[in-house]
């Protein structure tokens, strides 16, 4: 379910407060938050749960929350093994 329209984006205020004070890498914790104009052009390391994922954001991540770039679940993939043949002498 989406956010009311007459309510304003929901940004963490510590989260906004770190932006206007560093100009370097900036933690979230909060996945939840949505990404604003101001944030263009910074790079971000976004909390999945387990590790910081970097992230560059750009014009159009504008809107979206920083979890939407973010995954949880890795992908799962089977690697078939090759079996060597074995050369009897």
């Amino acid at each position: 379910m989406s956010r009311s329209k007459w309510k304003s984006y929901y940004v963490q205020p510590s989260l906004l407060k770190s932006f206007k004070k560093r100009k370097g890498l900036i933690r979230v914790w909060s996945r939840n938050s949505t990404i604003l104009t101001n944030f263009i052009d910074k790079k971000v390391l976004i909390h999945n749960g387990i590790k910081f994922r970097m992230l560059k954001i750009k014009k159009e991540f504008i809107g979206f929350k920083f979890g939407d770039f973010s995954f949880t679940c890795k992908k799962h993939t089977t690697n078939k093994k090759k079996k060597k043949k074995l050369k009897k002498k």
